[in-house]
């Protein structure tokens, strides 16, 4: 039988949006666009006969008159998202292939009547990364997750959520879909979820034996009216009044020269090589000796999880190699470390991400065009090294390079591998306390509005903050009056409900975010093993993935520090956490040299004490903690480019004051203004901002017509030389580091901004921890001197 490939378009849409985001060509975002361009060229190689691309309308569907919040609680489609869909469908019709959309119904439900009426006659294969349609999967139906590259068989359903497609309805309505605003069973989570089906078959053969249940679960289920309601809309509907025509899947020729030019647009060099018939562009010639060993080959390291990776013989030189972290995982090692391509671009333009194509589009277009022409990946590195070395040495970057990015790569790998220590079995309590205290909440709640209500859906929020309780409300948006943090931040003044609403969010948030994947990812020595970027931020700094431990809660409160208490040391260790102070308020003094804030730093005075007693005309000894948090937000705030407006909505004051607030701050402070305002001049000029060390930013849309995108442009050409220089001091602080502890017992584990962790030895730990403070603060020369907050603990929270 022949296969009919069935794609969940709108769940791709969002799905390489989010994957990718801030993915953009010349000012205009492109990270559904290149995601689908990259699916469909994976498309093309399996040679489908019948084909289609469902995608879902702006028109309102069934399920919402079932159940008024469903999907309400999604935000808005983001304006950045939306100027992609047109592009993006334009592009799946240059493949030849049909678009599929119905008023009133979801992708999904168009998925499964096709599906259902050809399965007969037809394999069906639903390219799809929704687990809805998981309920679809039978003996002639089969889902394949192209980004994980995984296929899914009725087997392969049960091992992924632990129950079988027809009973997924079954098990989304239990567990809810926050997604899709399903609130689910309270309490009933997956793994309880797939035991109760497993064990019962069916929502209704858990009814039936509903007694035999434990007390919890029994209460739960008792205590949720919709439990029916949550499964018709977990049901994909197979009888949606749309005509299956298989002709009208049948797949066209692609149209090559459409593809082109839509790759071109949006700046899709590096898969122009995937397609037929591509036209070469003349070649820059090539010094082979420059390039290639004394024998002129090409020596590739090849394996089978990555694309070829060295340029050179293992054995004797190494010319360039692309992404030397990788070599380093693998267990390669070198004499000396090699020219790393991927971190070259990085340096050289921040935006490129490490990839040569967009390094070179904007340096040398002929370069950039005769990379776009070559098809192996060897041919591009081999191309790339030489230039790209020439680009190093001139803008002097061969410091940052060689000594700092590089050898941080394989610091960075020891980091991975080593991972953060985690216990376990305070999360677990940590997360049974905080789902008992959003139980509390809920009732405080409900017995304020005298009814239950869905908390999570904005729709009844609105109903009774604005309509039952009489609360007058702050702001109106397109969908009524606004319940965000914001709003209810100010309501919570005067109302308990909205101080238990922002509790209930916050509580929730950590459990969502933080605990629950923490207990996924830890392995069986008890640790998680984040992924560092090296190459992706615009700023220079690190990120981490898989989990993002960049922006785990750094509050004191209960509910944050439970997070951090929960990274341990291991028996016999202790922990080390160094944290630079107020690092970027001391860079912008030394490049700004502004003799106010440098005589602050230089007499080792609190900086927001003493902005306070210049902006406000007060002794130090009046200006208490509220006057110093105005301080610290307007020092930061100036740092990030606030204008009057934002300062006085964050400070709840007038317009006019915040404008005078400001005016003061720069009459105090005239360097940083004139820093400010040559560095825009700077940016304006030329298209980008370097950091001390030269890391270089570009910033295309800086004279852009759009007024919004040039002043968010402006702030960050500031930003990004600060944040940017930052960056820079505490990676030359990791790899000086990283020298001295070799001979100990002590290891870097976390990188977080400016922070820094350490597992170090019980009996070493005051000593490593002198080492510590003294390497960070002696890393560069300033006119200000670097401070670290350096503790010692068995958990980061008390080290912090």
């Amino acid at each position: 039988m022949e296969t009919v490939y069935l794609v969940d378009g709108s769940s791709f849409l969002y799905r390489f949006y989010f994957a990718m985001k801030g993915l953009s060509y010349n000012g205009f975002p492109t990270s559904s666009i290149f995601g689908f361009a990259k699916l469909l060229l994976d498309i093309e190689n399996l040679h489908p006969s019948y084909i289609g691309f469902f995608f879902d309308t702006k028109a309102k569907t069934f399920r919402e008159d079932m159940l008024e919040s469903y999907k309400k609680n999604r935000p808005k489609t983001p304006d950045d998202l939306l100027v992609q869909i047109e592009p993006s469908k334009k592009l799946i019709e240059a493949f030849g292939i049909t678009i599929i959309e119905l008023d009133g119904f979801e992708a999904d439900d168009l998925i499964a009547t096709y599906a259902e009426k050809l399965k007969e006659n037809h394999k069906i294969t639903i390219i799809a990364s929704d687990k809805d349609l998981f309920q679809l999967v039978d003996k002639n139906i089969l889902l394949y997750d192209p980004v994980k590259k995984i296929t899914y068989d009725r087997e392969g359903v049960f091992k992924k959520l632990g129950c079988y497609p027809e009973q997924v309805a079954d098990y989304l309505a239990l567990v809810g879909d926050s997604i899709d605003n399903i609130p689910g069973v309270k309490s009933i989570g997956p793994k309880t979820a797939a035991s109760l089906l497993l064990k019962f078959g069916s929502i209704e053969g858990i009814l039936k034996h509903i007694d035999k249940l434990p007390p919890k679960t029994k209460k739960a289920l008792e205590n949720e009216p919709n439990i029916e309601l949550y499964r018709k809309l977990t049901t994909v509907d197979r009888n949606a009044p749309i005509e299956v025509d298989l002709n009208l899947l049948k797949k066209k020729e692609p149209d090559y020269n459409k593809i082109r030019e839509i790759f071109m647009e949006f700046g899709f060099k590096s898969l122009l090589k995937a397609l037929p018939n591509n036209p070469k562009t003349a070649p820059i010639p090539i010094d082979q000796s420059i390039i290639f060993p004394k024998d002129n080959t090409a020596y590739i390291y090849k394996n089978s999880k990555t694309s070829p990776i060295i340029l050179g013989d293992i054995n004797e030189e190494i010319n360039c190699v692309y992404d030397f972290k990788k070599l380093d995982r693998l267990g390669i090692t070198f004499k000396h470390y090699p020219f790393d391509i991927k971190l070259a671009c990085y340096l050289i333009n921040a935006d490129s991400k490490g990839n040569p194509f967009d390094c070179f589009d904007l340096i040398d277009t002929n370069l950039s065009k005769t990379i776009a022409s070559l098809n192996k990946p060897e041919e591009i590195y081999a191309v790339s090294c030489k230039p790209l070395k020439e680009i190093i040495e001139k803008r002097n970057l061969t410091y940052l390079l060689s000594d700092v990015e590089t050898p941080l790569s394989v610091i960075l790998n020891e980091m991975e591998k080593r991972g953060i220590l985690i216990d376990s079995d305070h999360l677990i309590k940590l997360k049974n306390e905080f789902e008992n205290t959003l139980a509390q909440i809920e009732e405080k709640i409900y017995a304020i509005a005298q009814e239950k209500f869905n908390i999570n859906s904005t729709k009844e929020l609105q109903r009774i903050l604005f309509e039952k309780l009489k609360i007058k409300p702050i702001k109106k948006t397109k969908t009524g009056y606004s319940t965000d943090s914001e709003s209810l931040s100010i309501l919570s003044e005067k109302y308990e409900i909205a101080a238990l609403l922002i509790n209930y969010r916050t509580i929730t948030k950590v459990i969502t975010t933080y605990i629950v994947p923490f207990l996924e990812k830890i392995d069986n020595s008890g640790r998680i093993h984040t992924t560092f970027n090296q190459t992706l931020t615009a700023t220079g700094r690190l990120s981490s993935s898989n989990p993002n431990l960049q922006n785990l809660p750094a509050g004191d409160d209960e509910i944050h520090a439970g997070i951090r208490k929960a990274v341990i040391a291991p028996d016999g260790y202790k922990l080390i956490c160094s944290d630079y102070s107020q690092i970027e308020l001391r860079v912008l003094a030394h490049m700004s040299k502004d003799p106010a804030l440098i005589e602050i730093f230089n007499n080792n005075q609190d900086i927001h004490t003493q902005t306070a007693v210049k902006l406000f005309g007060v002794h130090p000894g009046m200006v208490d903690h509220n006057l110093r948090r105005m301080a610290k937000t307007i020092n930061f705030g100036i740092l990030y480019g606030m204008g009057y407006v934002s300062l006085a909505k964050t400070l709840s004051i007038s317009k006019d004051k915040a404008k005078a607030i400001i005016e003061t701050y720069f009459n105090r402070f005239s360097k940083v203004k004139e820093y400010i305002e040559n560095t825009i001049s700077f940016a304006t000029k030329k298209g980008y901002v370097e950091t001390l060390f030269g890391r270089r930013r570009y910033l295309l849309n800086i004279n852009s017509k759009n007024k919004r995108m040039a002043e968010f442009e402006k702030r960050a050409a500031v930003n990004t030389t600060i944040q940017g220089t930052a960056a820079d001091i505490i990676k030359i602080a990791m790899v000086k580091l990283h020298k001295k502890l070799k001979d100990f017992d002590a290891y870097m584990v976390l990188q977080v901004h400016d922070e820094l962790l350490i597992e170090a030895k019980d009996s070493i730990a005051e000593e490593i921890a002198s080492v510590v403070k003294e390497t960070m603060e002696s890393v560069v020369d300033f006119d200000v001197p670097l401070k670290t907050n350096t503790k010692i603990a068995s958990n980061w929270y008390d080290a912090k």
